[in-house]
């Protein structure tokens, strides 16, 4: 847009928001990589470090957040907008500096964390998470007579930050599975993964008829005070037949080896 006699400098910041939630951070940045991309404080420990790594060429800049999410029936994470008093306690037993990083070029940035946990505390688990913002680049936006529009595009992901304290536990159980056959054979099958406890797990769920493994479902957490949440298995061969056993047998990630938490017959009806 140009008029005779006017000059107009107009810039438009419109960031967009993308939230992932404990996702890989190859899906959050190619360019960043978060170790580990879990933090587990339990027993004595007290401090625990995060690495930010940078891959680009490029010099890139983040912001570090200690946020509260909650987990839906469906596995999604939402950040928490309304904290009870008993959540706000939780972000208070986190410390953790630096809160804002400038990462150089195939650089590397360590976070430190420590746990503060306060007199009296209950026996159980305690999370929050850290949500990392990359901020963009400033650019300058030069005059003209013309309408700039400037997009900064804002993208975060985050990582569970746990703090366990005293004697935890949890069994797993799973209710009758859903299952939705396809025209071709095969079929999703859904079931719900219950966490009685006072602790979240981390785990692999694959599925077998037989010895034969069906398919997988792997690296999710159940979360409490929720503690439950639906699974779904994509069955791409010709479903068993209706009747037939299942094992949904779940596999602890948290631990080295990965041992079998439970395994759960399964009975297939459609």
């Amino acid at each position: 847009m140009n008029r005779t006699g006017m000059k107009k400098t107009i810039g438009f910041f419109i960031p967009f928001y993308f939230m992932f939630f404990f996702i890989p951070s190859s899906v959050f940045s190619h360019a960043l990589e978060l170790i580990p991309q879990r933090l587990v404080l339990e027993g004595r420990e007290r401090s625990t470090t995060l690495m930010l790594i940078n891959r680009s060429s490029e010099p890139v800049r983040y912001r570090i957040e200690n946020t509260l999410v909650r987990q839906t029936i469906t596995g999604a994470n939402e950040r928490v907008t309304d904290p009870s008093a008993e959540e706000e306690a939780i972000l208070n037993m986190v410390r953790f500096s630096p809160r804002q990083v400038s990462i150089g070029a195939n650089d590397v940035q360590t976070v430190r964390i420590m746990a503060r946990k306060p007199a009296g505390l209950p026996a159980g688990e305690y999370r929050s998470h850290l949500l990392i913002t990359n901020i963009p680049p400033q650019t300058k936006v030069e005059e003209t007579e013309d309408i700039a529009v400037k997009i900064d595009i804002v993208v975060s992901t985050s990582i569970p930050m746990i703090i366990r304290h005293g004697e935890t536990s949890v069994s797993l159980k799973a209710e009758k599975p859903l299952v939705q056959p396809r025209p071709d054979g095969g079929g999703l099958l859904t079931t719900r993964i219950i966490a009685d406890g006072n602790r979240s797990v981390f785990m692999d769920a694959l599925l077998y008829h037989g010895k034969e493994l069906l398919t997988a479902s792997r690296g999710f957490a159940i979360y409490q005070p929720n503690g439950m949440r639906d699974v779904s298995f994509t069955l791409t061969n010709q479903l068993p037949p209706a009747g037939s056993s299942l094992r949904l047998v779940l596999h602890d990630r948290e631990k080295e080896g990965e041992p079998v938490l439970k395994e759960i017959p399964l009975v297939l009806n459609y």
